[in-house]
């Protein structure tokens, strides 16, 4: 048993010390074994993502993430950066369902940026849907967004950068048009 623990130690400090030289692989390499010894390692499992993220293979990431978020469902910064992969990976509504469990640990999202992000990919993909299907996964994801403004300026004061722009303001409007 002590033998596992101190192994563990050392490939998780291996694994940063990959991380620091920017060698990803060997990075990835350490964080698996880290993942291997002890399954319910979030912070390797968190890791091992930050790692295949600077590789170039986000969706990998994005999975690897999720796993972490199982053995640490209350950690605010596995969240954020699930929130932030999300957003990159196109995945919007796993998104917004980031920013609601970030708020449900009462963390207040600062992060502008990124709601101007998520609100304008979705206004444009309500605007481009061409199909029923397209049409219904767009308004849910519209609905969606505005559920989680509502939310959002319940729980604090949005900025006046989200207040006065035009995202938020047409993600209210019926016409949709940008």
């Amino acid at each position: 048993m002590i033998e596992i623990s101190l192994q563990l130690g050392v490939w998780f400090n291996a694994g940063y010390c990959a991380w620091k030289l920017e060698h990803y692989a060997d990075a990835v390499t350490c964080y698996h074994r880290c993942v291997s010894l002890e399954p319910e390692h979030f912070e390797a499992w968190n890791n091992l993502s930050a790692a295949y993220i600077k590789l170039g293979q986000k969706e990998r990431a994005r999975k690897i993430l999720l796993e972490a978020l199982k053995f640490n469902f209350e950690h605010p910064k596995v969240w954020e950066n699930y929130l932030l992969l999300c957003v990159d990976t196109v995945e919007f509504d796993q998104a917004i369902k980031a920013f609601h469990r970030l708020l449900d640990l009462n963390k207040q999202q600062k992060d502008d940026q990124v709601l101007d992000i998520i609100a304008s990919n979705v206004l444009r993909m309500v605007k481009e849907a061409s199909d029923e299907s397209s049409k219904a996964q767009a308004d849910s994801l519209k609905a969606e967004l505005i559920k989680l403004f509502g939310r959002l300026s319940s729980v604090q004061t949005l900025s006046s950068k989200v207040r006065s722009s035009k995202v938020f303001f047409k993600i209210y409007r019926k016409d949709y048009q940008i």
